[in-house]
Order: structure tokens, then sequence, then C-alpha cells
């Protein structure tokens, strides 16, 4: 069980040698921006060993490059819960914190209480003033070039109405549609969250018989990723790389 006093001592590392920052990324296939938050600490590779404890104990990933090693997170809602515990102990990373805080809210409401997930334009415009503020308190940011400027995401985002109020409805009706009637989906599938208790019941037993999942996508007209929906709300242990080659 972590105590304040094991709160207390991450505050003080991230103080002296942590990152508290939002960082936006553009996936080019889909021409989509992402937001996230992370919280890193960089130490040298003999003090290795302390980033492994801090992982079993938080969470998040460590790596080497070089002579350093790196602990960092990004899961929105890890780094939440952390940070409201840590703010009363941050000094020189605080206000950091606090910012951060402000752009996990904008992301909670975009992608956690909207149907379907989606952010909008003033979304966006809201995270990019985020990062700007974070970016005006970190030094690195000072002496590189950036790529993705506030002025830079709206010239792109603009141009697109994926970022438009009228495409989310457009959205949520055609996804409402789908749920209420089915009508999009080929003859005789439906979602797998209104399927019936006796067909989801017969997808169960014919994986359990140990049909390859192939079979059961064509004779219940399921897709893979249906089967195993079903498959963990019936608790049953899936091993998916031997099952989709049986």
């Amino acid at each position: 069980m972590v105590s304040e006093t094991d709160y207390a001592y991450l505050a003080g590392l991230i103080d002296g040698d942590g990152t508290i920052s939002f960082e936006v990324t553009y996936h080019r296939r889909n021409k989509k921006f992402n937001f996230y938050p992370q919280l890193k600490i960089a130490l040298t590779k003999s003090q290795k060993w302390l980033l492994e404890e801090l992982s079993k104990h938080y969470g998040g990933s460590v790596y080497t490059k070089k002579q350093f090693a790196e602990w960092y997170i990004t899961n929105r809602k890890v780094i939440k819960k952390l940070l409201e515990k840590l703010i009363p102990y941050l000094k020189l990373k605080k206000e950091n914190a606090q910012i951060v805080l402000e752009g996990i809210k904008i992301l909670e409401d975009a992608l956690d209480n909207r149907f379907p997930r989606y952010l909008l334009k003033e979304d966006i415009e809201k995270l990019m003033d985020v990062v700007e503020r974070l970016r005006n308190k970190t030094k690195e940011h000072q002496n590189k070039k950036i790529k993705w400027t506030k002025e830079t995401v709206l010239e792109i985002i603009n141009s697109d109405r994926r970022y438009t109020k009228e495409y989310l409805e457009e959205r949520r009706d055609y996804l409402m549609n789908i749920g209420k009637r089915g009508k999009h989906f080929k003859k005789g599938h439906v979602p797998w969250n209104k399927m019936t208790a006796e067909k989801e019941k017969a997808i169960v037993d014919e994986y359990i018989k140990g049909t390859p999942l192939k079979e059961i996508h064509n004779k219940f007209s399921v897709s893979i990723t249906t089967i195993y929906k079903v498959l963990k709300r019936n608790g049953i242990p899936t091993n998916r790389h031997k099952n989709i080659n049986r």
C-alpha cells in the first residue's frame, strides 16, 4: 500500500528529475490529432532499480537510453489519480501538475462523457492552450523548433469537418441506428451487446469445444472482435494467437 510518505518522496523526485507534460501527436494515416498527459523521471542507468520500483508501485514503463534510464506513464486515468495525490507535496512542478489536470478534464468531457467519443474543434483549441502553457514553462522547448503549434494545428482542423458538431451529430445518429435496428450490418448480424442469450451461449459452447474462430465467425455471422467480447463477458479465458490460427 502506498503511504503519504511515499507520495511525498515521489513528488521530490519529480521536482528534481521529473517532467509533467501534455503531448500532442498527429496520425498521418487517419489524419487525426491525439492528446495525452505524460509523467516521467530520468535518472542514470545505475539508478534504474529505483525506477523499476516506481513502476511496480505506480504503474508505467521503464526503458534505458544511452547512459540514462527513464520511467514514464501516459495513461491519463493513472496520471490523474497520481497528480491529485502529489500536488500537496510538489513545489517546483506544482503549477505544471495543475495545468495537466485541466487538460485531463477536457479529455474526460470529450472522451468519457460524450457519445460518441470525439474531440471537437473547441476541445482541441483548449487542449492546445494547455500544451503551449506547459511549453512556455519548460526550458527544453525554448531551444528547439516546435512542430505542432496551436496555429498549425488549428489550420489543419479548420479544413476538416470531422471536428464539427454537425459531424458528431451525424455519427451519433448513425451509431444509434446500428444499436437499435442493426440495419447497417449484413443479414443475420447484430451488435454484440444486443445479442440474444441463446446465440451468445452457442458461441461460447463452440469456442469451448475447440471450434476455430473463423468457423464461429462464418457460422454465426459475427466478427472475431465480437467473439472475444462475448467470451470476455462470460469469463472465458482466451489465447488470441492460438485460436485465430487453429
